[in-house]
């Protein structure tokens, strides 16, 4: 377990990185803009990180990582027999409640592009090798990129309209687009 004091100061390091890349942008946020912000040294700083890319990189595998939890819920619905369709039921509240809780972080970190693959890039890596579990064998790899693409959108869609679609908006729009494939 890491000690306290070091999981405060990384939070507050996070959270001053997060308010001036929403701010300023993440082109403009520089380690003394973060260190100033987080009310440390730039020593501190380092001591944690070792620059803004490395700090970004790190807090979106975080947030991919909480996805990945929430996607893993859907294996043990489908064990459980559960339909995929009953599955997104059960699943989208929540997936709701994880991008309303860190509404801010996300709309930091879909803007942030380094050489590192994007938010959007490893959200739709990690939507596709969950497909790969649970959706019919018999989709190709063209509509599973296709379908995480729309899904990974829907985070586009909460931060620029500051909320998400409703369920059945959300059911209608995939199923007319599968029907389009067919």
């Amino acid at each position: 377990m890491t000690d306290l004091r070091i999981r405060r100061t990384k939070a507050n390091i996070q959270r001053a990185f997060i308010q001036l890349v929403n701010q300023v942008g993440f082109k403009h946020v520089t380690v003394k803009s973060i260190a100033d912000t987080a009310l440390i040294n730039r020593q501190t700083f380092y001591k944690h990180y070792e620059d803004k890319y490395q700090l970004a990189d790190e807090m979106i595998d975080d947030f991919v990582a909480i996805y990945d939890q929430e996607l893993e819920k859907r294996l043990v619905l489908k064990a459980q027999n559960v339909s995929f369709e009953e599955s997104f039921g059960i699943l989208f509240p929540e997936v709701q409640q994880l991008v309303a809780h860190r509404f801010d972080t996300l709309n930091a970190l879909l803007t942030i592009q380094t050489d590192q693959p994007s938010l959007e890039k490893k959200l739709q890596q990690v939507m596709i090798q969950h497909f790969n579990q649970f959706l019919p064998e018999e989709m190709t790899a063209f509509e599973k990129v296709i379908i995480s693409s729309l899904l990974v959108n829907l985070f586009d869609y909460f931060v620029t309209h500051k909320q998400l679609p409703e369920l059945a908006d959300v059911k209608k729009t995939l199923t007319d687009f599968l029907l389009l494939l067919k």
